[in-house]
């Protein structure tokens, strides 16, 4: 009778040790994020620059740019980012004051015409990708045109809503006469967040249109605007005088390091009883918290969890608490046989 107990006693506490060992082998899985490849394909004539490569590296989600050479030059360039992460923008087809473009053709008889944006099986997926999030694998192939005297010049700028204050340079870049010019969302400007609104109504677009450019030769140069707001940082600072005056310093860094510091040099006077006492709010004496923390019941303090336990190792950790349980039942086995040997004795 007693050996069956002591044999269920042993099953139990095996099954124990078991489910203790189960929540453990989510340490040792493996938890890389998935990955989305993002391919910039040159097509038949088309040339990344070494520029736009180099700013891949810029994009958060990033993992990896591969690039493949012909004849000395980039045609192919491959982005694996992380799931979810924003997809970088496609090569500039047009080229910066003073630059030359992300994507060019080494055909003199040929133009890019666009980075794959409306490249026929690959227009959905171009579609998606500007401005949108890692969800699938992208290829984009760009479209080229068959240049001449004819084609038509453009310009497109980067501009501070509603003012002509420039974020990036302009550029410039051609394209046949009468072409409707996907616009791509550009690369990320530092310090500047795009303003998509402000961009659809500077260029005349209804919400929920592509951004296009109507190329088409006139008197003028086609222009196309993306407009952008500035980035602000406010950090306010209080420091405290006597008579209960207070300095509010208002520092709003602007882009280039520029600043506007705001607050006065006498600062705003606040009544007394209004005014923060430099080592805080006063509180009651029986409200005060301790230097040593609030004092807890200690069948309520909370336990450190073992996994951030003076960095110990958790593995190890939970082996040695499965040896102890064996120790344990071990003991309990071996108490089992002497009070069995005993009792054979007494009889």
């Amino acid at each position: 009778m007693r050996s069956a107990f002591v044999k269920r006693l042993a099953a139990v506490l095996l099954a124990l040790c078991l489910l203790a060992a189960l929540p453990t082998t989510g340490v040792f899985a493996d938890d890389e994020k998935k990955t989305y490849t993002v391919t910039f394909s040159g097509g038949e004539y088309g040339v990344f620059s070494q520029a736009f490569v180099d700013g891949l590296d810029d994009y958060e989600g990033v993992v990896e740019v591969d690039t493949a050479k012909k004849g000395g030059n980039i045609v192919t360039v491959a982005v694996k980012v992380e799931a979810g992460a924003a997809l970088p923008a496609a090569p500039s087809v047009a080229a910066a004051q003073g630059g030359v473009a992300d994507l060019t053709s080494n055909n003199p008889d040929y133009g890019v015409l666009n980075a794959g944006i409306a490249s026929g099986q690959n227009a959905a997926d171009a579609l998606h990708a500007y401005g949108g999030a890692a969800t699938r694998n992208y290829t984009l192939v760009p479209e080229f045109y068959l240049a001449n005297d004819s084609d038509v010049e453009y310009m497109v700028r980067f501009l501070v809503t509603g003012t002509e204050t420039e974020v990036a340079p302009t550029q410039f870049g051609k394209a046949p006469d009468d072409t409707l010019l996907p616009m791509a969302e550009p690369a990320p400007v530092d310090e500047y967040t795009l303003d998509l609104a402000a961009t659809r109504a500077a260029n005349g677009i209804a919400e929920g249109d592509p951004l296009v450019l109507n190329v088409v030769k006139g008197e003028e140069m086609p222009v196309f605007t993306f407009c952008y707001t500035q980035n602000v940082h406010v950090n306010t600072e209080y420091i405290y005088e006597e008579g209960g005056t207070i300095v509010n310093y208002n520092d709003v860094t602007l882009v280039g390091g520029a600043g506007v510091t705001g607050g006065g040099a006498g600062g705003e006077a606040i009544p007394e009883e209004e005014t923060p006492q430099a080592g805080g709010e006063s509180i009651p004496e029986e409200e005060t918290p301790q230097a040593g923390g609030e004092t807890i019941p200690e069948e309520e303090i909370p336990q450190v969890e073992p996994a951030a336990a003076g960095g110990l190792n958790l593995p190890l950790m939970i082996g040695g608490a499965v040896v102890l349980v064996l120790a344990v039942l071990l003991l309990i086995l071996a108490a089992a046989r002497k009070r069995r040997t005993a009792e054979g004795n007494e009889e």
